[in-house]
């Protein structure tokens, strides 16, 4: 059995593609260009798929975004885990986190979760907590001498 033949209406032409491809700094973006322009050369999916190591149903995902809206639609999508979740402190809260540990410390990472929580009404898992401590260059015995370098956690 059979599906329906492949067809995509193409919104650019070839020039354009390679402008796209030479300007792009994201290897993923890269990838997913050249795939299109290898379709739009007459490859087929699975052979698309199969030199590039790319999975079939991405390939589709691909051009359903490129349909959607072209190339600019397909570099936008950013592949999840990157970005990771937004600090819940606000600047302020982290400023009195950062005076905290840079004036008394913490005993343990667990005591800054519970001070964290009682102080500034925020939950935070250990983990957390573990990584803010880590962006905001915190050890869990930072103290005024050597307030913003790197410690152990």
């Amino acid at each position: 059995m059979r599906g329906r033949k492949f067809f995509i209406e193409w919104k650019e032409d070839e020039s354009l593609f390679v402008q796209h491809m030479s300007l792009e700094k994201s290897a993923e973006s890269k990838i997913r260009i050249k795939a299109l322009l290898m379709l739009k050369h007459g490859k087929k999916l699975k052979d698309v798929g199969q030199e590039l190591g790319i999975h079939y149903r991405t390939l589709q995902k691909w051009i359903y975004w490129y349909r959607k809206g072209g190339i600019k639609e397909v570099v936008k999508h950013k592949h999840g885990g990157r970005q990771g979740r937004a600090v819940r402190l606000t600047l302020d809260q982290q400023q009195r986190l950062l005076q905290k540990a840079t004036s008394s410390g913490f005993e343990t990472l667990s005591a800054a979760v519970d001070w964290v929580e009682q102080e500034l009404g925020v939950k935070y898992t250990y983990w957390g907590l573990r990584k803010l401590f880590q962006r905001l260059s915190l050890g869990k015995h930072t103290d005024q001498k050597n307030s913003l370098n790197r410690q152990k956690i």
